[in-house]
Order: C-alpha cells, then sequence, then structure tokens
C-alpha cells in the first residue's frame, strides 16, 4: 500500500516546534478520501497555511510514467492563523507540459471543507463564491432521505473515463445477444418527491463540477450524492425530463 501518509505526519512531527515548511508530491487522496480524514484533518490543524495544487490524471498524469492523480502540498507549520489554499483540478495536454506551472491559480478556500475537512479544487475567486452559496442551502438529498417516501434512480460509475449518466430506469445490457445485469450501473435511493429535480440535477454540468471539486476524480458514490445540496426552490418544468429521457434513448445503441 501506500506509505505517503506516514511520511507526511512523521514530517509534521518533526517540525512542530520550530514553525517549519515542508513540501510533497502525494496522491490526490489526501484532500478528497474519506480514508484519508485523519491525516488531512490533522495538517490542517497543524499548518498555518497550507497550500494545495492538484493535477488529473487525464489526458497527462504529473508525471510521464506513472498513472496517479497527484496533489502538491507546501505548508507552513507554526502559524497561529489558519489559512488554506487550493487549485482547481487541473487538466493538460502532452504539449502543455513545460508551461504547466504558470497555469497554478491558488484561491482561498478556508472554511469551505466539506464532510470529514475535504479540501475543494476551485480554480478561481468564482467557484469559491458558488461553494459558499451551495453551501447555504436548505437541505441535502442524504437528508432528505431520512424524512420521506423514497423512489429510485440509477447512476453510472463512471469516474472521468467516460460520461457520467443517471436514468429513471433499470438500463438494458446484452452480451452475446443475450440479457445480463449492466455493468457499473447502481441503484440509489431518492427523494420521491424530488426525484424529477435531482435526474436532472445528477445530468448537469454543475454535479460533473462538484464532482471534480470534492471527490477523488474517480467514482460517483452514493455518499458523494448524499452530500448534494438541494435548493428550498426544487419545482422543474416537467419537459425537460421527458426530453432529457427522450435524447438518452434516442442516442442509445445496444
Amino acid at each position: 500500500g501506500n506509505l505517503y501518509a506516514f511520511v507526511v505526519e512523521r514530517s509534521q512531527h518533526l517540525l512542530r516546534n520550530n514553525s517549519g515548511r515542508f513540501g510533497m508530491i502525494v496522491p490526490v487522496s489526501i484532500v478528497s478520501s474519506d480514508r484519508m480524514s485523519p491525516l488531512r484533518k490533522q495538517t490542517i490543524q497543524h499548518c498555518g497555511s497550507l497550500w494545495v495544487s492538484n493535477f488529473a490524471i487525464r489526458p497527462q498524469p504529473l508525471f510521464a510514467e506513472i498513472m496517479q492523480r497527484n496533489t502538491i502540498v507546501v505548508a507552513h507549520l507554526g502559524e497561529k492563523e489558519h489559512r488554506l489554499f487550493s487549485t482547481g483540478y487541473i487538466r493538460w495536454t502532452a504539449a502543455e507540459r513545460d508551461l504547466l506551472f504558470n497555469r497554478i491559480c491558488l484561491t482561498n478556500v478556508t472554511g469551505l471543507q466539506a464532510n470529514e475537512d475535504m479540501i475543494p479544487k476551485v480554480s478561481n475567486r468564482l467557484g469559491a463564491q458558488i461553494l459558499e452559496t451551495m453551501g447555504r442551502g436548505s437541505s441535502s438529498v442524504g437528508v432528505k432521505l431520512r424524512s420521506m417516501n423514497t423512489s429510485v434512480l440509477y447512476f453510472h460509475d463512471s469516474g472521468e473515463s467516460y460520461w457520467t449518466k443517471t436514468l429513471l430506469k433499470k438500463p438494458l445490457a446484452y452480451r452475446n445477444s443475450l440479457p445480463v445485469e449492466p455493468a457499473q450501473w447502481f441503484a440509489f435511493d431518492v427523494p420521491a418527491e424530488d426525484k424529477p429535480f435531482i435526474y436532472l440535477l445528477l445530468n448537469s454540468n454543475l454535479v460533473y463540477w462538484l464532482w471534480t471539486v470534492y471527490t477523488d476524480c474517480r467514482h460517483m458514490t452514493q455518499g458523494f450524492i448524499k452530500t448534494l445540496p438541494l435548493p428550498r426552490e426544487r419545482r422543474v418544468d416537467s419537459r425537460l425530463v421527458t426530453e432529457l429521457t427522450q435524447a438518452y434513448a434516442k442516442n442509445t445503441r445496444l
């Protein structure tokens, strides 16, 4: 397994009494994985200023021969005031490699951490303002589930390799002309009265952006879906639901 968490913890321990600085290149899980929550919380707590730059795996990884999503962490320990800065989820082509670091733009995201202190990956102040506004929502998908009748949607956990999709009905799948269970499709419960709104929401650019902001940019999980904030006003035009459903049917090939 990857031992980077122990190295980060040891570095912070060695520097804790002298206001030192450290910088490391680690997997992107340090900012966005549930299992790295203890390390993330300790790092935020011990570091006065923390700068994280986040790099995608496609079209190009940070290291040409290593297919891994990475975060460059630079920290200053010992300061009393805690400040947190982050980049967006940076993508680039091979031709752009020499100019990659010129594209780094750090945004102040202090106080915008999500569940388990996940550090948002945003590229500018506008992104931070969107998160601030959405944080003032009245509820979330998970909270509504605890108090309402439920219905089912189906989502495709395709990560960033393919388009992420959500359907109203279980999709059909065939292998050698025989029906089989569709691969990487999962059913999940949603509040019944909000099903049309959540169906449109999960197929939107906004949710894809939030997925790059708060997740490991590899899996679309039910845990992430449950954290999605819901606005107070959730009425939708039924024609949009019909148009999207028809578009999926028209462009599906079996």
